[in-house]
């Protein structure tokens, strides 16, 4: 695990890449705002499964809901 903390007025999605860029990711569980089509391109060359929800502005493209439930788990620790 891995965790890195901003301050509050900056985007947490300005971290993730560095946090992720040298470990073995298979899948990516994250809320609506880490849609950011430069992240999930990025995820996707890696080969990783990228389970986001689109926000209402955003290209609809399918997610494995049953995964993303699995999101609260992380949240509630």
């Amino acid at each position: 695990m891995r965790i890195a903390l901003t301050p509050g007025e900056r985007h947490e999605l300005t971290q993730i890449r560095p946090l992720l860029d040298d470990l073995p990711v298979r899948c990516l569980i994250a809320d609506r705002a880490y849609d950011s089509d430069g992240l999930i391109a990025w995820l996707e060359r890696r080969g990783v499964e990228v389970v986001i929800p689109p926000r209402s502005t955003s290209p609809q493209r399918p997610i494995s809901w049953l995964l993303y439930r699995l999101r609260n788990v992380v949240e509630m620790v």
